[in-house]
């Protein structure tokens, strides 16, 4: 069932914010603990040598993950158990790595950001691309061990909050502290809180910032590009035209003028925020 709350802005009247119920208001600013489902992957602990589809160079000994001296691109998978447009939580532990470093894969390719250290619990948040999963070397002669694989999917209604407005706002946007390899940003001209479908939203992962729109669940990306990451900068969306489109960061425009034209999104009249794990931090 859909919440509401409200909030104070930082400027503009007292309003009415809409979500689905895990989004929490502090202080002012916003954090969202969005509904994670079930495990997705087999033997994710590695306890025998089942379950997955192992490239050349991985093997599965001693209840983890071998990586030894592995190609750029070559990876241990899992097919068939992901759902193109859909977000997912994919964590690894990296008990040893000795040389270069692994990504997950969206289903169709590397995700951009990398693990290069020894660690627990390695996150990131991904949208899939493909139907397929897995952990693969980012670049040549990669040697190390996994463990404790883990995939599972977000409900994609507890992704947003929003609030009405008008269909050409002339910005929209947030200011964000993000948790490395996991999304947050701001979603523009979002259809509904409850069945979320068609909008625009600009996200930043700590490295790269985008902008996709989805029509009918179906995703097209329109900017994606390296843009540094400042803890606490704003991210916006700027509707110069009723059809054009901007993605700003930290006050600089990210890639080129887009022009979404879908009659599914632009007429559409709620706007805010939108994050993919608990630890980001949004003010909007």
């Amino acid at each position: 069932m859909r919440a509401t709350q409200r909030s104070r802005l930082a400027a503009g009247p007292l309003s009415v914010w809409q979500h689905n119920g895990t989004w929490t208001l502090n202080g002012g600013l916003w954090t969202n603990a969005p509904t994670v489902g079930a495990e997705l992957l087999a033997n994710g602990a590695f306890a025998s040598d089942t379950g997955w589809t192992k490239g050349a160079g991985w093997t599965i000994a001693g209840g983890v993950g071998v990586a030894t001296t592995v190609t750029a691109g070559i990876g241990i998978s899992q097919a068939s158990i992901l759902t193109i447009g859909n977000w997912y939580h994919q964590q690894f532990d990296i008990p040893t790595l000795t040389a270069n470093g692994l990504s997950p894969w969206d289903g169709n390719a590397l995700v951009n950001q990398t693990a290069t250290t020894t660690g627990n619990a390695k996150l990131w948040s991904l949208r899939a691309a493909g139907t397929t999963a897995g952990i693969f070397a980012r670049v040549g002669a990669t040697s190390g061990t996994i463990d404790n694989a883990s995939i599972k999917p977000l409900t994609t209604n507890t992704l947003f909050i929003a609030r009405p407005g008008i269909a050409d706002p002339p910005t929209i946007g947030a200011w964000l502290t993000i948790v490395a390899n996991t999304h947050c940003g701001v979603v523009v001209n979002l259809d509904s809180i409850v069945t979320p479908a068609n909008f625009v939203i600009g996200l930043h992962n700590g490295a790269t910032a985008s902008m996709f729109k989805c029509v009918a669940g179906v995703y097209t990306s329109l900017v994606s590009a390296g843009a540094t990451y400042v803890a606490g900068a704003r991210l916006e969306v700027r509707k110069t035209a009723p059809t054009t489109y901007q993605l700003w960061y930290n006050g600089a425009q990210v890639g080129t003028n887009q022009t979404v034209s879908d009659a599914g999104i632009i007429s559409n009249t709620l706007h805010g925020g939108v994050s993919m794990y608990s630890g980001n931090i949004l003010r909007i």
